[in-house]
């Protein structure tokens, strides 16, 4: 199988797992040697999946664009395996669902669906 579809594939489920939270992800402030790069990173994610650990985050970095002639922030999901001491063992390649994975964590993260219930529940009343 093409390592591209399998690293897809891995993502689709873990979005999956995430919107129907059998995954929980923990939320934490990066570590410092993870932000010495110059980019941003505020938050990162930390869950524990098939016996391995998994930290995702979401990093601004600054990016030149050549038609406008100036600096602009920019942003990518990371995904990575960790060890133990929360090191990077191996980062996925970028693609497409990453996106979906950050957006989904944070959507849960946040518990934006009981905001959600509970401000209609109060405003159907």
């Amino acid at each position: 199988m093409n390592d591209d579809k399998s690293f897809s594939k891995v993502i689709i489920n873990l979005i999956r797992l995430t919107r129907s939270n059998e995954l929980k992800w923990e939320k934490k402030d990066p570590p410092p040697w993870l932000t010495d790069s110059g980019s941003k990173i505020e938050t990162v994610y930390l869950t524990d999946y098939k016996e391995r650990k998994l930290r995702l985050y979401e990093e601004k970095y600054q990016q030149y664009d050549e038609m406008d002639r100036d600096w602009f922030w920019a942003k990518r999901a990371v995904l990575q395996l960790i060890d133990t001491r929360n090191k990077t063992d191996w980062e996925f390649p970028w693609c497409r669902e990453l996106r979906d994975l950050i957006e989904a964590v944070k959507y849960h993260s946040a518990n934006v669906s009981d905001f959600l219930d509970k401000f209609f529940d109060k405003n159907n009343k």
